[in-house]
């Protein structure tokens, strides 16, 4: 029997290679991780699920009414009828709101995040493995680091779903670093697959995460480009350059739809917080990325006019293992001083261009009234609130050079081995038992969007908007958690959770709504906005906010059914519609030969 045992251990260990338990091991590790927050120990969830549940039922009622392959443009649920599909956070294509075609909304959340992070984790393993030829330990060690990063996990707990597409990082990374090797049916592969994840990222609302991920792909290429003298970083730039062209193409329909609605409500009234004092960045950083982020805003060294900041804002935390691993392997290269006497020009380009992209980050998050007046001219960065996210662009950067210090610092081996998978353990370790009593304590509870999907679920229809509703405090409406949830009652909130017109609506134009039925009139409208006039005003003879006139009952009744009305856009957007359209049946055909073709040649 023991000797049997023992064959059958040496079989399964030659089917099921240990890396692939490990990694097995790892995703259900952080599946417990995240899934204790789905909900908390209050049952609750993280602050801003209340923005992003609502969006996901008022998307689910779409599909139900029209069909899930269509375009939802607009939304009678919050604040009287809003842009959907024009408005840069809207979800609508995303795998989130796919899965509530078929789960509910929370067990919808917990498994994309799972899948979002087994993605992040293969790309991180497959880029060390390739591009940086690191040995399987320590491609294990990257990996990990990369799919237990604060910026993904904290950013799921608290509901910043935008934030999802950033472990696709690594996979687009490997995907064009590759092109020096690769056969150009294969290539074209690759920038396919590269442009196809960009896009998602757009359509997930994700315009500045894209920003931030190019820059850190670039970073990634550069140190690519430090260490492997046989990189061809020519040929990672013409992929890199087709791969963003492409996703221009799949993306069309969304950015000329976001910048038509972006252009009347253009979101560049909050001053950039930042750091003011130089002297505190290092501290600063190292906090944010290695050390203790809960300290952060109490600390002083991060300055805001108007909003107080939560340590999730700070939390990019990749805990301080890779901080050793990497000094260490910094006083190792120490040691090959010598050969930087014969150092050449491509690696000086490669070290110049690698600080530069390190720098870009910290530059961000500088606050002076100088500076801040430069940033509010520069396009995007403008309309951002803050400018912390980018600091996500060190993630990768920090898990590959983790795993490459590892790589040089230990002999190939059982020592190597073991050397990784105590770092490892150590990572998960510290991740998993930090004290996160922040992120139990969050107030947001889901249980009136899940019921309400249920409901929808059972009767196969949502039910229609009638009447404008808010919670109100001695008479007077006030925003409280849990203020779009309105739209499970059939009534569309008054005082809406919407951040493009600012976090309190500094920019919306209320007009004629109020409290009260959508049947109301008043100045010849109804207390329902048309939602076109947000985006194409000129071409149905509006202007931004404005309502449903008394005599288009007929569209408003559709519109309130969560069902489609006839509106006018612009030229523009028929033809971006058209470009989207014809680039994803190009994808898709391509992607069905090259699937066929792959098939009868094996």
């Amino acid at each position: 029997m023991p000797s049997s045992l023992k064959e059958r251990a040496k079989t399964f260990s030659l089917m099921v290679p240990w890396e692939a338990v490990a990694a097995c091991i790892l995703l259900a590790l952080y599946a417990r991780y995240i899934w204790a927050f789905f909900p908390n120990k209050n049952g609750l969830l993280g602050l801003d699920w209340q923005y992003v549940f609502p969006n996901l039922l008022d998307g689910y009622y779409s599909s139900l009414t029209e069909g899930y392959f269509h375009i939802p443009w607009f939304s009678p649920a919050f604040c009287g009828g809003l842009p959907k599909f024009p408005n840069p956070q809207d979800m609508y294509f995303t795998l989130p709101q796919l899965l509530m075609l078929f789960l509910a909304p929370l067990d919808a959340a917990r498994l994309s995040i799972l899948f979002f992070g087994a993605a992040g984790f293969a790309g991180a393993y497959l880029l060390l493995r390739s591009a940086f030829r690191c040995g399987k330990p320590a491609a294990l060690f990257g990996a990990a680091v990369f799919l237990f990063n604060g910026f993904y996990a904290v950013g799921m707990i608290m509901g910043h779903i935008t934030k999802h597409p950033f472990m696709l990082l690594p996979l687009c990374a490997f995907m064009l670093m590759r092109m020096d090797s690769l056969r150009s049916l294969r290539a074209a592969a690759m920038v396919s697959g590269a442009a196809a994840c960009f896009a998602y990222t757009l359509y997930s609302g994700g315009f500045v995460l894209l920003l931030i991920m190019f820059l850190a792909i670039l970073g990634i290429a550069l140190l690519a480009m430090l260490h492997d003298a046989d990189f061809s970083f020519s040929g990672f730039a013409a992929a890199f350059a087709a791969s963003a062209a492409f996703c221009l193409l799949l993306a069309a329909a969304k950015i000329a739809a976001v910048v038509s609605f972006m252009h009347f409500f253009p979101r560049d009234l909050y001053q950039l917080p930042g750091v003011p004092n130089i002297a505190d960045m290092p501290r600063f950083l190292f906090d944010a990325l290695f050390g203790d982020s809960a300290s952060l805003p109490g600390s002083g060294r991060f300055f805001s006019p108007k909003w107080t900041y939560g340590m999730h804002e700070f939390d990019f935390g990749i805990t301080w293992i890779p901080a050793i691993l990497v000094a260490a392997g910094g006083v190792a290269g120490l040691k090959n001083i010598r050969r930087l006497a014969n150092i050449g020009g491509r690696a000086i380009f490669a070290a110049a261009a690698l600080l530069l992209v390190m720098i870009v980050p910290l530059a961000l998050n500088v606050f002076s009234p100088e500076w801040h007046a430069f940033l509010k001219l520069v396009p995007v960065i403008k309309n951002s609130s803050s400018n912390l996210r980018w600091l996500a662009v060190y993630i990768p950067l920090f898990a590959l050079l983790a795993a490459m210090s590892l790589e040089k610092l230990f002999k190939p081996g059982a020592v190597k081995t073991a050397a990784a998978l105590a770092c490892i353990a150590a990572v998960v370790g510290i991740t998993m038992y930090t004290d996160r009593g922040y992120y139990h304590d969050q107030p947001y509870n889901p249980q009136t969007i899940t019921n309400a999907y249920r409901a929808a679920l059972k009767s196969g229809s949502p039910p229609n908007i009638h009447g404008l509703a808010a919670f109100v405090a001695n008479g007077v409406p006030v925003r409280a958690m849990g203020r779009n949830d309105f739209l499970a009652y059939g009534k569309s909130s008054f005082l809406c959770y919407e951040p493009v017109f600012g976090y309190v609506l500094e920019t919306f134009p209320y007009k004629t709504l109020h409290l009260g039925p959508v049947a109301d009139v008043a100045d010849g409208t109804l207390n329902l906005k048309n939602p076109a006039c947000f985006v194409f005003p000129g071409e149905n003879g509006c202007s931004p906010g404005d309502h449903f006139k008394a005599d288009e009952k007929e569209k408003a009744s559709l519109f309130a059914a969560y069902r489609d009305f006839d509106f006018r856009m612009s030229t523009r957007q028929r033809l971006a519609n058209v470009v989207s359209l014809t680039a994803w049946l190009a994808l898709l055909a391509a992607s069905v030969y090259w699937i066929i073709l792959r098939a009868t040649r094996q």
